[in-house]
């Protein structure tokens, strides 16, 4: 089929995590809000609670073709700082290689994404699931020895924190 004649020219990180095939249609048979009544879940809280518990359950409903969330879930979000990225003769590519091996499977989001710090210039888009599950641990991700024995680490090039997984929808 057409999938098999183009699959090997995917990336690798796409071929790892599976191809899904489905015809779509562009009408809603139906939606479903969720809200927090107490108040104390935001939105994305409330996306991530439907994307990690809901989503997979709905989409496996027998008649159920696909599921569409809108809202964001959590992600790692690294703000690079392009200062002391020079000040350490690293590029952003540098950063995306130390978390992509330091991590295996890459945390979703974006390095430099919005909301941008002021004066930010760099923007790069990372995916898949994470083994690292804390802003900590992910500061600690070494990018550089240096000639002393002394580790360049992110937390030394970038403001990490847990945030949403894309700021462009609200729902």
């Amino acid at each position: 089929n057409k999938l098999q004649l183009v699959q090997s020219q995917l990336p690798q990180v796409v071929q790892n995590n599976g191809i899904t095939v489905s015809k779509s249609s562009t009408g809603f048979l139906m939606v479903i809000g969720f809200v927090s009544s107490d108040g104390k879940m935001n939105s994305t809280d409330l996306a991530d609670y439907v994307d990690s518990t809901i989503n997979d359950t709905l989409k496996r409903v027998e008649g159920v073709g696909s599921t569409q969330l809108f809202g964001s879930g959590y992600a790692m979000r690294i703000w690079l700082d392009p200062d002391k990225l020079a000040q350490y003769s690293l590029m952003p590519s540098d950063v995306a290689t130390a978390v992509e091996a330091q991590n295996t499977q890459v945390s979703a989001g974006q390095l430099g994404g919005l909301p941008a710090r002021k004066g930010q210039q760099l923007n790069a888009t990372v995916t898949a699931k994470s083994r690292l599950q804390t802003a900590e641990q992910f500061r600690n991700i070494i990018l550089k020895s240096n000639t002393d024995g002394s580790l360049v680490r992110l937390n030394d090039v970038a403001k990490v924190e847990i945030g949403a997984e894309s700021y462009t929808t609200q729902a």
